[in-house]
Parts: structure tokens; sequence; C-alpha cells
């Protein structure tokens, strides 16, 4: 089952329930893929008119992160596997320090998105702290989402007293779009074998 179509099962699932799970994350990895998308946030979750919420407010959600995080980058590195993913996050749940991870909630409580923010990400331990885990539902992408998970990764970080976050992309084009948003190429790099684009925003 691809990605969409599960994504397509757990949106008709939310349409049948409006129960509000809550998992721990231990369980969480003996969960299906299929399982972890059926997890629904609490709509009275998200502070005010915010759309956004921290893992931390959510550790029901920690497997859904690490299903994303898993069939979106995996590939680059093998030995990250499904399981060290669900500890890495269970890690991000934190709200006034890092590691911590953000994720994006339709009016409906449905997760739609994420981004984190890590003090390393596989490379150059001399700087940080890294934006990472960027990722969008393929279905709202274009839609400016992704844009404003990465502003509230950069206002985070910046009320945690950082001048400077810096990212790197696999995707050769992915640069184009961070350029866009502020941010601006430092050099190349090679993450887990893989070559990489870094890249740096100032927070001042």
């Amino acid at each position: 089952m691809t990605m969409d179509s599960l994504l397509f099962c757990v949106r008709q699932r939310m349409a049948e329930t409006d129960v509000c799970a809550s998992i721990g994350p231990s369980a969480q990895a003996e969960m299906t893929p299929s399982e972890m998308l059926k997890v629904k946030v609490c709509p009275q979750t998200a502070n005010g008119t915010s759309n956004f919420v921290y893992l931390g407010e959510v550790k029901q959600l920690v497997g859904l992160c690490a299903w994303w995080a898993f069939k979106t980058w995996g590939k680059y590195n093998r030995a990250y596997t499904f399981t060290k993913r669900i500890e890495s996050f269970t890690e991000h749940c934190n709200l006034g320090k890092i590691p911590l991870t953000v994720l994006y909630l339709n009016q409906d409580g449905l997760p739609l998105g994420m981004a984190s923010l890590r003090s390393n990400d596989g490379i150059r331990p001399d700087i940080g702290p890294w934006l990472g885990s960027v990722y969008v539902d393929p279905s709202v992408r274009r839609l400016g989402i992704g844009a404003k998970l990465v502003k509230e990764i950069e206002r985070k970080a910046k009320e945690l007293g950082y001048e400077k976050i810096f990212l790197l992309t696999y995707e050769e084009t992915l640069p184009n779009w961070y350029l866009k948003l502020g941010w601006k190429e430092t050099g190349e790099d090679v993450c887990h074998g893989n070559p990489v684009t870094v890249m740096e925003i100032d927070l001042g």
C-alpha cells in the first residue's frame, strides 16, 4: 500500500470518528502504519487559532512522525530503522528545549505535516542547531504549509535563544525553495554516503 492510499484510508477513518487517541510511544512500535495513521488530535489541542502543536503535547503522534520520516528519508540511511525513528521522535517530545518537533493540524485535528529542530542532523557536529524532518502530506503540498512549518521552527529557535540555524537537504530542487524563504547555501557535504547541500539562516 502506498503512502497516499494509507492517507486516504485515514481520512475515511477520521470522517467516521471523533475519538482522540492517547497512545504511548512504547506501544506505537507495535502498531502497523495504517494504525498509526488513524491517530487524531483533539482540535482543542492547538492553541487559539494556531494550526501548530508540538509533539510534547501530543505524544500519541510519535509513531506517525516516525512513519513519515521513515518513508521519506529511509532510503538515505538503511541502518536508521523505523524502530530507531520511534525512539528518536520520542526524544523530540519537548517544548522548551531541543530536540523538538512541531506538527501542522487542519481544522479537524488531522496532522498534515511536521518539522523538527535538533542539535545535530548527521554531519558537522561543530555547528547547530538543525532544522530537519520537514514533511507535508502530498495531498496538501504547494499550499504554503511547508513554509509555515519552517517559519515556526525559526520562530521557536529564536525564542530559545539561537541566533542561527542550519539544514541539510538531499534533494537537488529543495535549495531553491529554501532560498525563497531567506536561507542561504553554505556548501556541500556528505551524509550517510549521500551528497547534501548545507544551508543556514540568521535569526536576528
